[in-house]
């Protein structure tokens, strides 16, 4: 079994509340707290406050080592320089410039595709590219609040219509994916040649020819739930 370390609240720079957790491409922990990220590096702990001291809801690795960082009137990336200092890149102005109602705007649900991360406020995507650049993309009409990130692309659940794909400048709508149109889908992973679909009743399999459900000894059972819509 590998060493397991346990640290105690006292042991904590910030208060012992976890909105999330990520590790970065040089090995250092980032945990999200009301008070701001917690960073762990060669077992030590330090509290890194954000500008506006706000509660951070959402941490992804960045390509390059770092965390970005979304929360209560944040969004930025966190990074250690080279002299071992935690530098952060405030993405605020930035996203202002693109939407004024977003300057001082609360972030969740950091998720990365390819080289860049992606953050979604109300009807809007927006692509964070590694250098600095922020291209907003519109989702359509009737789009779940959940979304999911397989190799370069974005897949969001449209509601009467079924998955689409976004990916770069292109949204599409994946064939065969009406089967969707209104059933919850709960999870998505790359699997085999294209996608591993969990829905509300069952796993599907998604390829360039369509979407098929996959056959399991679940399936009696799923035919006596009642489902729930769980977007």
């Amino acid at each position: 079994l590998p060493m397991i370390r346990h640290y105690s609240s006292d042991e904590l720079p910030g208060a012992p509340s976890y909105s999330d957790l990520t590790v970065d491409a040089h090995g250092v922990l980032y945990a999200g707290s009301g008070e701001g990220v917690m960073v762990l590096r060669s077992g030590v702990w330090e509290l890194f406050e954000l500008p506006r001291r706000g509660a951070v809801y959402s941490l992804q690795a960045a390509p390059r080592g770092g965390v970005y960082v979304g929360g209560a009137s944040a969004l930025g990336l966190l990074q250690v320089d080279a002299t071992g200092r935690l530098v952060y890149q405030d993405l605020l102005p930035a996203m202002a410039e693109v939407d004024p109602a977003l300057a001082l705007a609360s972030f969740y649900g950091l998720k990365r595709a390819g080289n860049s991360i992606y953050v979604r406020y109300g009807s809007t995507l927006y692509e964070l590219q590694q250098g600095g650049r922020i291209i907003p993309k519109s989702i359509p009409e009737g789009a779940a609040q959940r979304s999911y990130t397989v190799g370069q692309a974005v897949y969001i659940r449209i509601g009467g219509t079924g998955l689409v794909r976004m990916e770069g400048p292109v949204t599409e709508k994946l064939p065969g994916s009406e089967v969707f149109a209104q059933r919850s889908v709960v999870g998505m992973w790359a699997w085999r040649d294209g996608l591993l679909i969990a829905a509300e009743d069952g796993f599907y399999h998604g390829a360039t020819a369509g979407i098929v459900r996959l056959a399991s000894d679940a399936d009696a059972e799923y035919d006596r739930i009642i489902t729930i819509d769980l977007d």
